[in-house]
């Protein structure tokens, strides 16, 4: 059991909970606005797929974020458009950006990069690790948190913007209720 449960598997944990982390709040956002996203995976997919292709095609790893950034947002706008300007089922249109999102992959690889399921390239660039001096001191947490990608610590930033900001929005909510 040892050799399962280490320190390097809680690092790993950190760094591949990243995309789930960022959905999540995502996610959590759009309950609080009275919508419910479930089309999140095909929005991690199509994120992910123009990530690696502007790391790819730039030879950057910041334009591979600039690029899943933009994807998220029209394939966001798209799903806000259906469902609040033409009062489409949420579930519904999240299932057809699921489904939209695993067919344009397989047709975006098999058309850009003539392979179908998986693409690897050492001309992929991915983003840096940060090492922040300060984890040195104690080694647990150093093997944990520490050499990480920008992503990850500002997912776990946002965690906490979020938490916070949706605590004062609940307060103020509360003491508006009582003041009716």
């Amino acid at each position: 059991m040892k050799d399962i449960f280490d320190l390097a598997l809680l690092q790993n944990t950190i760094r591949t909970a990243t995309p789930l982390i960022l959905a999540a709040l995502g996610g959590l956002l759009t309950m609080h606005a009275g919508i419910l996203n479930i089309g999140m995976e095909g929005m991690i997919l199509i994120g992910a797929f123009f990530g690696v292709l502007g790391s790819y095609f730039f030879a950057s790893s910041f334009m591979g974020v600039v690029l899943a950034i933009i994807s998220g947002i029209v394939i966001g706008a798209l799903f806000g458009f259906f469902v609040i300007e033409l009062k489409s089922d949420e579930f519904i249109i999240g299932i057809a950006i699921n489904i939209f999102a695993g067919g344009l992959t397989v047709f975006l690889l098999r058309s850009i990069f003539g392979v179908k399921g998986a693409f690897s390239s050492p001309d992929i660039k991915p983003l840096p690790d940060l090492h922040l001096p300060f984890l040195d001191k104690i080694e647990v947490l150093d093997k944990i948190f520490n050499n990480h990608s920008i992503l990850v610590y500002v997912s776990w930033i946002l965690v906490l913007l979020i938490y916070f900001a949706l605590q004062d929005s609940l307060w103020l909510l509360d003491k508006r209720g009582r003041r009716a």
